[in-house]
């Protein structure tokens, strides 16, 4: 988990204005990097485990029908079978049989290293947040600092690249516009977002 120390330094900093807006973008677009880094570890991981190993679980059957299903879980068991003392033994059967897969899981996973792979991921994660809620704590004093808020919200909001709902498309074209000033104003200063080639996607300009 995220070091609480961590996240209060960067709360004080922001308050006390020790950070600059654009200093902080800086070290979110590293912390995002990481955890991006981390993600595509651990789906590897995670896709190589269960190729290998499969999710724990177990296949076993209603007791009204007989129809065979597939769970998961003990949770889900107990769901089935209950406490009833004439199902004792589906249930334990089960029981046993998803916890077998589940130390296969457990030795298939400590050679991997997925979960402590998760658990990079998570952390990252936990930091990129912290800094996220850190800059928005923070007063943009130039045209630079609006303009890593602004790439910040599409990263973190948009729920794919160039998203075309509103507002994403609606707010790329006021961080082009926005960088598009800075850089004539001040051409030799660096503006984040200045990566994003137009207003709106593709598809958008296509569409009209």
């Amino acid at each position: 988990m995220q070091n609480k120390g961590q996240t209060f330094d960067l709360q004080g900093r922001a308050q006390e204005g020790q950070l600059l807006a654009v200093s902080l973008w800086e070290e979110w677009k590293a912390a995002a990097l990481r955890t991006e880094t981390h993600c595509r570890k651990q789906q590897r991981l995670e896709t190589e485990l269960v190729r290998n190993v499969g999710f724990p679980k177990v296949t076993t059957r209603l007791p009204d029908n007989g129809e065979k299903v597939t769970v998961f879980s003990l949770d889900a068991i107990e769901d089935i079978y209950g406490s009833d003392p004439k199902r004792a033994n589906l249930r334990a059967e089960a029981e046993a049989e998803l916890a077998a897969h589940q130390v296969l899981w457990n030795a298939a996973d400590e050679k991997l290293g997925y979960a402590a792979a998760k658990q990079e991921e998570e952390e990252a994660g936990n930091r990129e947040q912290d800094l996220v809620d850190a800059l928005t704590d923070t007063r943009a004093t130039s045209l630079a600092g609006l303009a890593g808020k602004l790439d910040v919200i599409l990263h973190e909001g948009e729920s794919w690249e160039e998203c075309t709902e509103f507002p994403w498309p609606h707010i790329r074209s006021a961080l082009c516009d926005l960088v598009r000033i800075g850089q004539a104003v001040e051409p030799d200063v660096f503006l984040p977002g200045s990566d994003r080639q137009a207003s709106f996607p593709r598809e958008h300009q296509e569409d009209r």
